[in-house]
């Protein structure tokens, strides 16, 4: 009895094995899952994938100012440049790690500079609960101040001490075994504690001086929704931070801020992607440093940027699949890999009493089969379409 109600469940399960692999498994996406310049996913990648991307970040504006580092007094094009890269690593089904150095700052205060802060981050994720489509997870970031500079003007607060954020991540995604390409919604919620305790802040235009008495703490939150698509993947987002305890009075980047942000992904190719964020400041532009913006010969500039452009190189470097031009070898490198451990379990099965455990499992395992092949239907008759597209001349 077990034998016969059993094989075609078996035949069908071990026929999407073959096909297991053509695309990106459940999770799988780009520096972390989501898409989203600012918002991480619950979900991390799978053991061995590496990813990395580049990031550029823009703000400029035109104003009257009398800052002495910055030369004669006048109206000037003020910007500030920060360059980062990530990079991420699967090191097990709900484990990833990642690390992010700041290649490159620049603003009017001292040029640009190469080298800035280290941040090392180790994340717990894709735990579906209460629900499959509901994604839960935590990651633990350490700030290391790596950089010669700290204390930046129209940046997060940046003291020249270690910090450590805790932060908690939930998803929903409509496709629970594809979360990254299908509509999916996050939410972020840090704790950052700076250990900055008797560090001095000294103004030496006006002579003011501050110092830090207790640690400073802050809480940074973020929300998004990610709209994936085959070639283009659309983000919307807000973000921002809330100081529970501030630090000192001169201390750059003490203030409250909330912005939204508009994002797009490019996808050229599987293993490569460029996206593009605009963001948009919401809170207001209290100032609320000692010295003030205006005191020290700024004018009207914002100690937060009130726009900002972003750039990004998004790369899977491994496993090494993705940059093969081939679905079909990828599908068969894949499928023969996968077939070994869906024989396994039919065979293990077919040797003793069904249960109920058993029959669930292999259930599931059918269920991600169809889906994966009609996942691949639909990629395949896409790339037909496109195939049958007549060339610019042929219209002429």
């Amino acid at each position: 009895m077990r034998s016969s109600s059993s094989s075609p469940l078996a035949r069908r399960v071990l026929l999407a094995a073959a096909l297991f692999g053509s695309l990106p498994a459940a999770g799988q996406a780009l520096n972390g899952g989501a898409g989203l310049p600012h918002t991480r996913p619950a979900w991390v990648l799978e053991n061995g994938q590496l990813t990395s991307q580049m990031g550029a970040r823009f703000w400029g504006q035109a104003s009257e100012q009398s800052y002495a580092p910055w030369g004669a007094p006048g109206k000037r094009n003020i910007w500030d440049l920060q360059s980062a890269l990530a990079l991420n690593y699967g090191l097990g089904a709900h484990l990833e790690a990642q690390i992010t150095p700041v290649l490159y700052q620049s603003d009017q205060s001292g040029g640009g500079r190469f080298g800035h802060d280290l941040s090392a981050t180790m994340a717990v994720g894709s735990l579906q609960w209460p629900s499959r489509s509901i994604f839960l997870g935590a990651a633990m970031t350490a700030h290391f101040p790596a950089g010669v500079s700290h204390n930046l003007l129209f940046e997060s607060y940046s003291p020249a001490r270690h910090a450590v954020t805790l932060t908690g991540l939930a998803s929903y995604a409509a496709d629970p075994e594809f979360p990254a390409e299908a509509i999916s919604g996050h939410l972020n919620a840090g704790y950052t504690l700076f250990d900055d305790t008797g560090l001095q802040f000294h103004n030496q235009r006006t002579g003011a001086r501050s110092f830090v008495v207790e640690r400073s703490q802050k809480l940074t939150w973020s929300t998004g929704l990610a709209l994936p698509g085959a070639h283009f993947d659309f983000g919307v987002e807000g973000y921002g931070q809330n100081w529970i305890r501030q630090p000192a009075a001169g201390a750059e980047g003490r203030e409250d801020f909330a912005y939204a942000s508009l994002s797009l992904r490019y996808k050229p190719l599987r293993w490569c992607h460029l996206s593009l964020a605009i963001d948009r400041r919401l809170s207001s532009d209290t100032d609320e440093t000692i010295p003030t913006m205006a005191e020290r010969g700024l004018g009207e500039l914002p100690n937060y940027p009130s726009w900002l452009l972003q750039l990004g190189l998004h790369l899977k470097l491994l496993p090494l699949h993705f940059m093969q031009t081939s679905d079909e070898e990828v599908i068969m490198k894949r499928g023969e890999a996968r077939t070994p451990v869906f024989e396994k379990i039919i065979g293990e099965e077919s040797n003793k009493e069904a249960g109920r455990d058993d029959l669930d499992r292999l259930r599931a395992e059918k269920e991600r089969a169809e889906k994966e092949l009609e996942r691949l239907r639909r990629v395949i008759e896409t790339r037909q379409q496109e195939e049958k597209k007549p060339s610019p001349d042929q219209n002429l």
